[in-house]
């Protein structure tokens, strides 16, 4: 989940589940500016997205 939510994180995106702002706050690099309901996933890679898909597919089958 974190692997996951850290490519939104790296793209400024806030979170609110409490447990990723938290994780993510304590990230030297992380700078939240952009809330999640305002996110676009447009400014992902091709790189990033098929990561994204790829662990949610994972995260999916294991069943998390």
């Amino acid at each position: 989940r974190v692997a996951r939510n850290e490519i939104y994180a790296r793209h400024g995106r806030m979170f609110t589940d409490p447990m990723l702002q938290n994780y993510f706050d304590q990230c030297p690099w992380y700078h939240g500016r952009i809330p999640a309901d305002s996110f676009s996933e447009s400014v992902f890679n091709d790189y990033e997205l098929y990561n994204r898909n790829l662990i949610a597919a994972y995260e999916e089958k294991m069943g998390y």
